[in-house]
């Protein structure tokens, strides 16, 4: 539930894909700090969120994400109504380790509701970014990173290359 700062030159996350059970694929996210979380995600298709801060002050800058949401989708209408749109929150503390805890009192409470007024300060800039939805396939992994734009997401392997292939 906290935030974690972030590093530029490296990809914000690592987000693999694996066979489950009863068909459902396992997704393995790792943060740049190395921490990690697996869940399950039901679908053709997968997105991920984060909640963000970045400041521009003076010549002090930086960013920090926060973890929150990963998400799956099918293709189909017909699968969507039958299933329904599946949503993690990746960013409790029962779900994920994936943000920096300083302190257990800190993870006591939602830092987000308390930097989010710091949004109209000036130089300072807070908000959630949302990858595009990409293919969830078996064997697929992928980088994700933090762009001019929002988030970029970047086949790694050729599985995952392929996968990209296939839907545009």
């Amino acid at each position: 539930r906290t935030f974690s700062s972030s590093d530029p030159s490296h990809p914000l996350m690592v987000v693999s894909f694996s066979q489950g059970k009863g068909g459902d694929l396992q997704a393995r996210i790792v943060a740049q700090s190395g921490n990690a979380v697996s869940d399950t995600v039901q679908g053709d298709l997968w997105r991920m969120s984060v909640k963000y801060l970045d400041w521009h002050i003076s010549s002090f800058t930086g960013s920090l994400v926060r973890f929150d949401h990963l998400d799956g989708r099918y293709l189909t209408l017909e699968q969507q109504l039958q299933r329904g749109v599946q949503v993690r929150d990746i960013s409790s503390p029962e779900q994920s380790d994936l943000a920096f805890d300083a302190h257990k009192l800190i993870r006591a409470f939602d830092s987000w509701l308390v930097l989010k007024p710091l949004d109209r300060l000036k130089g300072i800039e807070s908000g959630v970014m949302t990858t595009n939805y990409m293919p969830l396939e078996a064997g697929a992994i992928y980088e994700v990173w933090q762009g001019e734009k929002g988030l970029e997401v970047r086949g790694v392997n050729e599985t995952a290359k392929a996968a990209i292939e296939r839907i545009l």
